[in-house]
């Protein structure tokens, strides 16, 4: 709670004209089942469907991971890039080199956005992976200036508080499971990301700050 009356304090009025946010968002392909009927002994199921019989679950750790990196801020959209595993010497696996030439296109889009003439601030959860010695080396070459989030606070990121719980909506009605189909779901709600949809979720987050500082950094309020 203290860290994040901290933070809520310090940004509530803050000038955010040049803040970046971004996070990591992932979905897991599943495998599609097949019909099936539990049957007393002896029946026979109907035509085109099979007896049921029980089969162990993968674990979701165990499944294959559809991920993305996004960036938004106050102004706009910035950004929004699959992870490409397949590039990637550890599987399914995120860390500091794996992410270098993302945030390297995050900043080019960032300066095509905001323009040149002052410090672009970007604001990271504590992941290993953004505040580990090579990243933040890295996003300081950039030009970057990085922002730790305080843990547990998706209230106060507009990605948490607005577009990733917009992309999971696309993806279960679309019933997305496999790659491509969560990859056009996710597609289908960055396109609708506009100027006026950021501002207002910008302007969520602040109004959460603001009942949360009320609360001496609590969370437990109801949203508006």
């Amino acid at each position: 709670m203290k860290e994040r009356l901290v933070y809520a304090k310090a940004w509530v009025n803050a000038d955010w004209s040049r803040v970046i946010i971004i996070d990591e968002k992932w979905f897991t392909e599943e495998k599609r089942g097949h019909a099936c009927l539990e049957l007393p002994r002896g029946h026979t199921p109907p035509k085109g469907l099979k007896r049921f019989k029980a089969v162990s679950k993968e674990a979701k750790t165990q499944l294959l991971k559809v991920m993305f990196l996004t960036a938004v801020c106050m102004g706009g959209p910035i950004g929004n890039y699959e992870l490409d595993f397949s590039l990637h010497t550890k599987k399914q696996k995120v860390d500091s080199a794996f992410l270098k030439p993302f945030f390297k296109k995050i900043h080019t889009a960032a300066l095509k956005h905001l323009g040149p003439g002052g410090a672009i601030y970007l604001m990271l959860d504590r992941a290993s992976c953004h505040r580990s010695k090579f990243t933040v080396a890295w996003l300081a070459t950039l030009g970057f200036t990085i922002v730790s989030q305080p843990p547990r606070s998706p209230d106060f990121n507009m990605l948490d508080a607005w577009l990733f719980p917009s992309m999971e909506r696309t993806v279960n009605a679309k019933a997305a499971m496999t790659r491509d189909e969560i990859k056009a779901a996710v597609k289908a709600t960055w396109k609708k990301v506009t100027m006026a949809e950021c501002a207002r979720a910008q302007a969520r987050v602040l109004k959460n700050m603001r009942k949360s500082i009320l609360l001496k950094g609590g969370n437990f309020y109801k949203e508006e």
